[in-house]
């Protein structure tokens, strides 16, 4: 299918099927899905999803409400020299 087909992003690199763990949604809403099929751009990692594999994230986010499944982890600001703004 997407398999070895050239990046639409990057133009350069080839697409490879992977399972990635993807962060899906808006801020505190963000759900992690793990084991997700994407073909994803042996050079610069952009990733691209099937139709069905959207929608089913999709579908999960909604229901996110309904996930036993809880993790947490630490979060930081980067505070950025003026100069490099």
């Amino acid at each position: 299918m997407l398999t070895g087909e050239r990046c639409d992003f990057c133009e350069s690199g080839r697409l490879r099927g992977r399972k990635v763990r993807e962060y899906y949604g808006p801020g505190r809403s963000t759900v992690v899905i793990d084991d997700v099929p994407a073909f994803v751009c042996d050079q610069c990692g952009h990733r691209y999803f099937a139709a069905q594999v959207a929608k089913d994230m999709r579908a999960l986010f909604r229901r996110r409400a309904n996930l036993r499944e809880r993790i947490s982890f630490p979060r930081a600001r980067l505070k950025m020299a003026k100069a490099a703004r």
